[in-house]
């Protein structure tokens, strides 16, 4: 692996595994929330007043990001995904992407690219409507709804642990979803027990994803090294070439 291939795996992994929170604050920083004097203040940075010059700023760097990032990083990989379709069992693709589609089976190489088109859908609803409407509520239990039943029935996942805990995950979050909105009026008891076995249920989901995620971050460490390790090798070159 040379020295660019390493630095361009490394990169596009970062890119991905920071997306969603990136995109999620991007979007966040295009909202505002009324106080009830009647002042209005950024959601992402309450103590900035959505009014003024330094408004204007953050909301332009903000609709940058949401074009660039949230809109552009799904473009790139998917365009990237197309363009090697044919070659993705090559070394090459491999070392390049093959963080993105190798858990997939090869017929649904682009799964990837769809869990981020998700994801994305999930953070405008809850943009578009506010995190406490009850519109934004049925529209993210309606993605995850259809996203547990096309995990369930494509099983896109090369090993069956992982399509095990796609789908577990996705339920989990629908449970606790429901459960927070039919015990919204119930008793404090109630609600304390519900609580509590929703909080064991996603310790238990964290846990697990923990160790699978453990194991998926030898990934990033050796395209470190091996960018690190090329960057020493180049460095020594270039240093004999001058003392020549």
């Amino acid at each position: 692996t040379t020295f660019p291939q390493s630095c361009l795996r490394a990169g596009l992994y970062t890119l991905a595994i920071t997306y969603l929170p990136v995109a999620s604050v991007m979007i966040h920083s295009l909202t505002c929330s009324t106080d009830p004097v009647g002042r209005s203040w950024m959601d992402a940075a309450p103590y900035i007043e959505c009014i003024g010059a330094r408004r204007r700023a953050i909301l332009g760097l903000a609709a940058s990001g949401v074009v660039f990032h949230a809109i552009g990083v799904p473009a790139l990989f998917a365009s990237l995904l197309w363009a090697g379709r044919k070659q993705l069992h090559t070394r090459k693709w491999q070392v390049m992407l093959g963080f993105s589609f190798g858990l997939y089976r090869p017929s649904l190489y682009y799964y990837g690219i769809a869990h981020i088109g998700r994801n994305l859908v999930l953070s405008i609803c809850l943009f578009a409507f506010g995190r406490s409407s009850a519109m934004a509520t049925l529209l993210v239990w309606l993605v995850l709804q259809q996203s547990l039943v096309v995990g369930i029935v494509a099983q896109p996942y090369r090993s069956r642990m992982e399509n095990t805990l796609h789908s577990a995950s996705t339920a989990v979050v629908l449970v606790s979803l429901s459960a927070t909105v039919i015990m919204d009026g119930a008793a404090d008891d109630a609600r304390a027990a519900v609580g509590a076995l929703l909080l064991l249920l996603n310790t238990v989901m964290m846990a697990t994803f923990t160790l699978v995620w453990l194991q998926r971050f030898r990934t990033v460490r050796d395209a470190t090294v091996q960018c690190m390790r090329a960057a020493k090798r180049g460095l020594r070159g270039a240093a004999k070439r001058v003392r020549r």
